[in-house]
C-alpha cells in the first residue's frame, strides 16, 4: 500500500513538472507571436507609407 502511494506521488510530481514545461512553452509562443504581429504591422505600414522623406542633416 505504501509503495503504491509513493508511486502515485512520483507520477504526480512528474505530471506537474511536464505541466510547468508546457506552460513555459506556451508563454514563449505567446511572446514570439506578439513580436511577429508587431513586426508584421510595421512591415505593412512600411509598404503602405514607403520610405520617409530625406532629412537635412545640415
Amino acid at each position: 500500500m505504501n509503495s503504491e502511494v509513493e508511486e502515485l506521488k512520483r507520477r504526480l510530481e512528474a505530471m506537474e513538472s511536464k505541466q510547468y514545461q508546457m506552460l513555459e512553452a506556451l508563454r514563449s509562443i505567446a511572446r514570439h507571436t506578439e513580436r511577429a504581429a508587431k513586426s508584421a504591422e510595421l512591415m505593412a505600414n512600411w509598404d503602405y507609407d514607403g520610405l520617409p522623406r530625406a532629412r537635412s542633416t545640415a
